[in-house]
C-alpha cells in the first residue's frame, strides 16, 4: 500500500501543477512518504492514539515541572514530521528533499496531505511551528527573533524547537475581542497574566499569544497586542506559566491540548501592539 499511488486526486494535482525537475522531485518525495504513511507511520499513529500524553505537574521533590510524557510512538512520529520530512521547515529551508532552493509551497501542502492520512493530530503543532516562524519573520525584529526562527525551522533534532499559538479563553471562546489576558511593561520587555483555555501543544518552546496592553481599547480586537512567550528563559529557568490540566478530547488524542495559566510570564512584543489580532490572523 502506498497512499500516494492510490489517490487519483493527488496524481491529478501533481500532473496539473508541476513540470520537469519539480515533478520528478515531487513524485520522489510523495512516493517515499506515501509508502511510509501507509505502513510505519499508520502503525505508530494507532499506538499513539491508544496511549495519549500524560501531564506530570510536580516532580518527586514537590517542585513544579509541568512535564508532558509522550508514548515512544508519538515521539517517533514527531521525528518523522519535524526532522525526517521537515514538514514545518519546508516553507523556509533550502535544500530539502532534493530542491536546491526552498521547496515550492505545493510540495509542503501535498506532503502534509499525505502525512495526515496516517496521523492527523500532529498536523496541529507542525503547522503552528511553521506559522510561528512565518509570523516572527514577517512582524518581528530580526535582531531579536532570528535565533528563534532558525530553531523553529530546523530539522536537526538537537536544535529544533516547536511552536504554539494560544488564543482561546474561557469567557471568550475564539472571540478575540473578549480577551482578558493582560500585558504589563517590565523593563525593556513585557509580562503577561491570564488563562488560555484551549492551548494545543501546551509545552511548546515558542508560544505566540495575544494580550491586552495598557491604554488599548477594551472590548475590541484593536486592544490586543501579539507577544512571543518562550518556555525557557535565557537563564535556563522555566518561564512563569503552568499547565493546569490536559483536555480529555475526542479525535486528536495523540497530541495534547491543555489549560494554561500565565503568571507574569516573560514575553517579547511582536510587531505593532495595535495590530496584534491582524498579525495573528496572518
Amino acid at each position: 500500500m502506498n497512499f500516494a499511488h492510490t489517490d487519483p486526486a493527488l496524481k491529478a494535482v501533481v500532473d496539473r501543477w508541476t513540470t520537469g525537475a519539480d515533478r520528478k522531485t515531487m513524485n520522489g518525495l510523495l512516493d517515499r512518504l506515501g509508502r511510509d504513511a501507509a505502513g510505519r507511520l499508520s502503525e505508530l499513529a494507532d499506538i499513539a492514539d491508544r496511549n495519549p500524553p500524560v501531564l506530570q505537574q510536580f516532580d518527586k521533590a514537590g517542585d513544579r515541572v509541568d512535564r508532558i510524557s509522550y508514548h515512544p510512538a508519538y515521539l517517533e512520529l514527531c521525528r518523522a514530521a519535524y526532522n525526517e520530512y521537515g514538514l514545518s521547515a519546508m516553507s523556509h529551508r533550502k535544500g530539502l528533499h532534493g530542491w536546491g532552493s526552498v521547496p515550492p509551497p505545493l510540495a509542503k501542502y501535498l506532503a502534509s496531505y499525505v502525512f495526515v492520512q496516517a496521523e492527523f493530530g500532529l498536523a496541529c503543532p507542525v503547522s503552528m511551528t511553521d506559522a510561528a516562524a512565518r509570523t516572527l519573520r514577517m512582524f518581528g525584529d530580526p535582531a531579536v527573533f532570528s535565533p528563534w526562527i532558525d530553531a523553529l525551522t530546523s530539522t536537526d533534532p538537537e536544535h529544533a524547537k516547536t511552536g504554539a499559538m494560544f488564543m482561546t479563553e474561557i469567557q471568550a471562546g475564539t472571540d478575540i475581542a473578549c480577551t482578558e489576558t493582560r500585558a504589563e511593561r517590565d523593563g525593556d520587555g513585557w509580562v503577561l497574566t491570564g488563562k488560555k483555555w484551549f492551548a494545543s501543544n501546551p509545552d511548546a518552546d515558542v508560544i505566540i499569544t495575544l494580550a491586552r496592553f495598557p491604554g488599548g481599547q477594551d472590548g475590541s480586537t484593536r486592544g490586543v497586542g501579539m507577544f512571543m512567550v518562550p518556555k525557557t528563559l535565557d537563564s535556563g529557568e522555566r518561564n512563569n506559566l503552568t499547565i493546569d490540566r490536559l483536555k480529555d478530547k475526542l479525535g486528536t488524542r495523540s497530541m495534547p491540548s491543555g489549560e494554561v495559566t500565565l503568571d507574569r510570564a516573560h514575553a517579547l512584543q511582536v510587531g505593532e501592539l495595535e495590530r496584534g489580532f491582524r498579525q495573528m490572523a496572518e
